[in-house]
């Protein structure tokens, strides 16, 4: 909208896209990669919108979905079984209990769908 005599007076938005505001969304990115953009706007302090503007054009970053590319193959045979004993030996000499031990693939898919991780590059390619 111009200045005109007719609304001279009105009080417009001061500007969000500051210096000081566009150092702060990478050091918190750097933080925590896969923060939201809704936390990463309340933690800085500025519109989603404008955080997302940060990210994408001012910074070249972009959101990837995590997801699971790993099959299980021969090589990957030994450190499992090596994990199991270590495993094994610490529930025996009473080190770790095994009820706070949880692995599940419904838990992964649960949290992949909610995170994301910026980067300038799909870093599945």
């Amino acid at each position: 909208m111009y200045k005109t005599v007719a609304n001279k007076n009105r009080n417009y938005p001061k500007r969000v896209l500051t210096p000081e505001n566009i150092a702060r969304v990478p050091e918190s990115l750097e933080q925590s990669p896969t923060k939201s953009q809704r936390r990463l706007s309340v933690q800085v302090g500025i519109k989603r919108t404008s955080c997302r503007n940060i990210i994408k054009k001012g910074l070249h970053l972009y959101p990837y979905k995590f997801t699971v590319v790993h099959a299980l193959k021969r090589p990957d045979e030994p450190p499992r079984v090596e994990f199991c004993r270590w495993f094994l030996s610490e529930v025996e000499s009473e080190l770790l209990d095994p009820q706070f031990f949880i692995s599940s693939e419904e838990a992964w898919h649960v949290i992949s769908q909610n995170m994301r991780h910026y980067a300038s590059v799909n870093p599945h390619e």
